[in-house]
């Protein structure tokens, strides 16, 4: 996968690159979830416990890569807290477009999306302060983080089943 993704996403670059608009496109490139589970021999989440499906930290943690030259400094790591939701909110910052403060009935309008662009271009860090984790058949949350810190509710193992304090991941 990661020698697909590098031929399919450097293509793209080269052709930005080639059409010579890199210093006002924008290309971030994410995953949608966690590692694979049961995939010799951790399946790419090591060091952290958890595959895809659970609310461990290997189960939601996932890589990131943005890129604009003279906007985004190269070779820059970070661990804050920020999710898929907060794209929306970058993507329009970016775009130099407002959210939408009304929805079609004239009622106030919030979004649960925060702008990443202070973090990505060094201006600063994400607003984001906090994290709630769910699985897809329960409502109520299986995790929560603030901060640095992270408490797990439900341990859930293979096809979902409760495996109390002893998870399988």
């Amino acid at each position: 996968s990661v020698v697909e993704n590098d031929a399919r996403i450097g293509a793209i670059v080269d052709k930005i690159r080639a059409l010579g608009i890199e210093k006002k496109t924008y290309v971030f490139w994410t995953t949608d979830n966690g590692a694979w589970q049961d995939v010799y021999p951790d399946a790419g989440y090591t060091p952290f416990r958890g595959t895809k499906g659970t609310v461990r930290e290997g189960g939601n943690r996932v890589p990131a890569i943005a890129w604009m030259p003279g906007k985004i400094k190269a070779g820059v790591k970070s661990h804050d807290i920020v999710g898929g939701l907060d794209l929306m909110a970058t993507f329009a910052a970016v775009a130099g477009v407002p959210l939408p403060t009304k929805d079609r009935e004239d009622k106030p309008m919030i979004f649960d999306s925060f702008d990443m662009s202070p973090l990505l271009f060094g201006t600063g860090k994400c607003a984001r302060k906090e994290w709630f984790y769910f699985t897809e058949n329960e409502l109520t949350p299986g995790a929560a983080r603030v901060g640095n810190y992270k408490a797990v509710f439900n341990l859930r193992g293979d096809n979902g089943a409760a495996t109390g304090g002893l998870a399988v991941d």
